[in-house]
């Protein structure tokens, strides 16, 4: 039920399954508790409380922790990464992103493709233009890696418009036009 309410954008119905089905598991059911935070925290980002948000983010690793499944830890750590960016605890967003960089060969190229994109964001929206730039190049390798399909292609396509930005802001008017068609050709 909490899936069909959450693709129909109606949270506050969301948010009731989720605390419905809370009150069934309990507070050692560490497997069950996984997903009742992943539908929370997802309920939340959709609604931009991001505080909440990064709650039931954290809460997730834990019980992921605990139930020793931590094949999804990256996607969560990224997630994480915008909950802290986006409330004004950049240093701990940096401080993740460069971590997960650190042991960046224990990490998909689907979630590196991610965490390079996501640092660009980062830097391009601090003004950092050359190192988003490089971080927009990097997360455009890793996406050329995956497999065809529309998700790589609509993926090129940002990471296009990205690097045209930059470019724009970095006042080289025709590299950005070289990308503009990239991603036209792209999408």
């Amino acid at each position: 039920a909490w899936k069909a309410y959450f693709d129909q954008n109606k949270y506050g119905d969301c948010l009731s399954i989720t605390e419905k089905f809370r009150a069934l598991i309990n507070d050692d059911d560490y497997y069950n508790l996984k997903y009742f935070n992943y539908m929370q925290e997802s309920t939340y980002n959709q609604i931009g409380d991001y505080q909440k948000a990064l709650k039931y983010n954290k809460a997730w690793i834990t019980a992921s922790k605990k139930t020793n499944d931590v094949s999804r830890i990256h996607t969560t750590l990224i997630s994480q990464i915008k909950y802290r960016y986006y409330l004004n605890d950049k240093t701990g967003a940096y401080q993740i992103l460069d971590s997960l960089l650190a042991k960046s060969n224990t990490i998909s190229n689907i979630d590196k493709r991610q965490l390079y994109l996501d640092y660009g964001v980062y830097l391009h929206q601090d003004k950092d233009y050359k190192s988003a730039l490089n971080y927009y190049l990097t997360s455009v390798n890793f996406t050329k890696k995956l497999t065809e399909n529309t998700f790589k292609i609509n993926e090129l396509a940002t990471a296009y418009m990205n690097i045209c930005d930059v470019y724009i802001n970095l006042k080289a008017y025709n590299k950005a036009i070289s990308y503009l068609d990239s991603a036209a050709l792209s999408g």
